[in-house]
């Protein structure tokens, strides 16, 4: 699901479904539940910060939120 360097920290992650339709992913703070940024894509690239990690969840159409994935460190 990763691969990081000493600066950036690559997420990859396999496509959600639902019944309405996944329409994007939000990048979360486990720490802080705060959004990091959102993507419509499967992957994305983020700034290293030791001590700190994410964790990836789909949201619908409806604005439906997913369970998040695992958490992934920083």
């Amino acid at each position: 699901m990763t691969r990081r360097t000493a600066t950036e920290v690559d997420l990859v992650w396999l496509a959600s479904t639902d019944n309405v339709g996944v329409v994007g992913y939000e990048v979360v703070d486990v720490a802080t539940g705060a959004v990091l940024t959102t993507t419509t894509g499967l992957a994305i690239t983020l700034a290293a910060d030791a001590g700190s990690s994410v964790a990836v969840r789909a949201y619908d159409a409806a604005g439906n939120r997913s369970w998040r994935s695992n958490p992934q460190s920083r």
